[in-house]
């Protein structure tokens, strides 16, 4: 009995261990806005989220130009024990990326990673003119440099950016 009262008056004087949060100036939770894309290979995507407090869900409803319309699903998980986030994109797809990402700091996000076969990915997310978002994927040439291969531009809210 005396040992469960002190071990509750240890629990009460020491707090309970504080939730994992993400740090206070980090954007990534911008990614659970709905946006509107538009690809450079002409697809439409629209994109939702829902935000906790270290998880991020997003789902890209992918309307191609050409073909049936399909939705790709991004996680991101905040390890506050590592203090970077456990990306996932497209997670079960054949796209699939998986990275580890520094919090969003500034007004450019990028991480490396590995996506389809192990092939190493980078992909860049930046906030852009009018309040758009550019999101780009590059792969890695065998010299070691990257080279982009897809890129999207959203806009906040139901409408897509004009096409270039």
């Amino acid at each position: 009995m005396f040992r469960s009262i002190a071990a509750l008056i240890i629990v009460l004087l020491c707090g309970a261990p504080a939730a994992a949060q993400t740090p206070p100036d980090d954007r990534a939770a911008l990614l659970t806005k709905t946006w509107t894309c538009r690809t450079d290979a002409g697809s439409i995507v629209r994109d939702t989220g829902v935000a906790g407090a270290t998880r991020l869900t997003v789902s890209h409803a992918v309307t191609p130009r050409t073909g049936d319309p399909y939705t790709l699903t991004d996680t991101y998980e905040w390890d506050s024990a590592h203090g970077l986030w456990r990306v996932v994109l497209g997670g079960g797809s054949p796209l699939e990326f998986v990275a580890d990402a520094p919090p969003w700091t500034g007004s450019t996000w990028q991480f490396d990673g590995r996506s389809g076969p192990g092939l190493a990915t980078r992909v860049r997310i930046e906030l852009v003119a009018d309040g758009n978002l550019r999101r780009t994927f590059l792969k890695q040439m065998p010299d070691g440099a990257y080279m982009g291969v897809s890129s999207s531009l959203c806009a906040p809210g139901d409408s897509p950016p004009p096409a270039a």
